[in-house]
């Protein structure tokens, strides 16, 4: 089992057979250019990452996940199609495949989320969009 504390920025895997935390980590931004990704978990029905955007995420979809995202920190401009959202710490949006999308960070901060694909996502699926 694996989870994720909001409070601390941690990773904690705890393996239930031997009733113990088997791996912990820390994660943190650090210094970054536009994007940083950090993968928590993956197997073949999904995958999960935090996330930190400085700037923008291109417009771009996925074909064959669905991407779902949960707000930690930081305020952004999140466009789904041809409609803007601003979303906060605490937002939620879950997008489907081949829907168009893209981000604007506005907070002075990086905006932190996690992000949640399923299937499993190996880096190969996403599509940019030119301008």
């Amino acid at each position: 089992i694996s989870f994720y504390t909001k409070l601390n920025g941690q990773i904690i895997n705890w393996d239930n057979e031997q009733n113990k935390i088997v791996h912990f980590e820390k994660q943190e931004c650090g210094d970054i250019g536009n994007i940083k990704v950090s993968k928590l978990t993956s197997n073949e029905n999904s995958s999960s990452f935090i996330i930190w955007v400085k700037d923008s995420v291109k417009t771009h979809y996925h074909k064959d996940h669905t991407e779902t995202l949960c707000f930690l920190e930081g305020e952004g401009i999140f466009t789904v199609g041809s409609k803007k959202h601003f979303v906060k710490a605490g937002d939620f949006i879950s997008i489907p495949p081949s829907v168009v999308h893209s981000f604007k960070t506005i907070s002075t901060k990086p905006v932190k989320v996690l992000s949640m694909q399923a299937p499993e996502f190996l880096g190969k699926d996403r599509h940019f969009i030119k301008p």
